[in-house]
Formats: structure tokens, C-alpha cells, sequence
């Protein structure tokens, strides 16, 4: 006698439990490569912002120290609310040469130091 097989079962597939399985394995996945990508992310946004701020700061003080060792007086003040030093620029400096000024850095209340150039705000 000849058994013939059910035409049924040999196509093979995956039943729907294993599909949802699957999926929440995938899913899950995902979600930690998506976390890991943000976390990632914001870090890179954080060095990035860190990083221009040194350099700015980088950038300001090697301004005051030229300006200090170019200056041919100097004055401070303390005793009011803003505390700052003056620094009285000949006119043979090298960034304007011909072009005598004055510099002025002060600490505002906020912490921040402004620079001016003969008593307005400099863009610099």
C-alpha cells in the first residue's frame, strides 16, 4: 500500500507565534540601537558645545594677553559695582598700527567679562 503524503504539510512557514517572536526580538533590538544612537547623539552635542566654548575662552585670553603686552598704561578699578582693567593701546600695536585706543575688560554681574574698545562694545 502507497501513502501519499498530505499536500498540506509540506509546505513549510513559520507559525504566527514564532512571527511575534520575532518581531518583539526585532523590536527590542531596535529600540536599544535607537537609545544608544540618541545617548550618542547628545554626547557629541555636549563635546561639541564644550569645545567651543574653550576655544573662545582660548581665543579671549590670548586677546588680553597681547593687548596686556602691548598696552602702554594700565588702570583698574574695583571699587565699584564692575570690577575692570583699562589698557591704553599706542598707535604703534601691531593689529592697527598708526591707530592708538583704548580696551577696556570688565566682569558684569552675570559673570560674563565684555570687552569694549574706547567706550563701546566690541563685536569681537
Amino acid at each position: 500500500m502507497i501513502r501519499h503524503a498530505d499536500p498540506h504539510r509540506s509546505i513549510r512557514g513559520f507559525t504566527l507565534v514564532e512571527m511575534i517572536v520575532a518581531m518583539a526580538v526585532f523590536s527590542l533590538t531596535a529600540g536599544g540601537i535607537y537609545g544608544l544612537l540618541a545617548t550618542q547623539a547628545h554626547s557629541s552635542r555636549l563635546t561639541n558645545n564644550f569645545l567651543q566654548v574653550q576655544q573662545n575662552a582660548r581665543y579671549a585670553m590670548e586677546r588680553f594677553e597681547e593687548e596686556a603686552q602691548w598696552a602702554s598704561g594700565v588702570s583698574t578699578a574695583s571699587g565699584g559695582a564692575t570690577p575692570s582693567v583699562t589698557f591704553n593701546i599706542p598707535t604703534n600695536n601691531p593689529v592697527n598700527p598708526g591707530t592708538a585706543y583704548t580696551v577696556q575688560y570688565a566682569l558684569t554681574g552675570s559673570n560674563t567679562i565684555t570687552r569694549t574698545v574706547n567706550g563701546g562694545t566690541a563685536s569681537e
